[in-house]
């Protein structure tokens, strides 16, 4: 049998005095630690997780309401910029050459890097340049003219 006398300071600097064995038996110990990790400050219970869930979800929706809009504008503006630099490059190249490139052409020659989603077709002394958003919406550029129209221009042969 165990004698010898321990002290030991637990929770809030009480002081307990007894042998080894008794002081376990009486369960400071334990019951200090689920005191300290069942602490209802400290707690995350099923409520606080769903409440944080619907928090993030809410934020999330007010993310993509307020920036889902500016993805098809963006989109369009990417289709009408590969058009303008084919349209550059063909005028580019025909003031060199006195003639206008498929995109193909255009792009070996390093006159324009490699476009998607972007035609041309040249007929004659005419080309016709058409770009197709990921939209969906078609946007046409030719030969004489700077402006970028989403309607094919009369007269010309465009791609379908």
């Amino acid at each position: 049998m165990d004698t010898s006398t321990t002290s030991c300071t637990v929770e809030h600097g009480a002081v307990i005095t007894g042998t080894d064995k008794s002081i376990k038996k009486r369960g400071y110990f334990t019951r200090g630690a689920r005191r300290t990790l069942g602490n209802e400050r400290g707690a995350v219970d099923l409520l606080t997780v769903l409440a944080g869930a619907v928090v993030a979800a809410i934020l999330a929706g007010a993310a993509v309401a307020a920036f889902g809009p500016t993805l098809p504008w963006s989109q369009d503006r990417t289709a009408t910029n590969s058009l303008s630099a084919v349209a550059t490059a063909q005028e580019t190249n025909y003031g060199m050459n006195q003639k206008y490139l498929p995109i193909d052409q255009l792009v070996s020659a390093k006159l324009l890097s490699a476009t998607e989603n972007v035609a041309v077709t040249v007929t004659g002394a005419n080309y016709c340049a058409v770009a197709t958003s990921e939209t969906g919406k078609k946007y046409y550029a030719v030969n004489g003219d700077s402006k970028i129209t989403e309607t094919a221009p009369a007269g010309a042969t465009c791609p379908a």
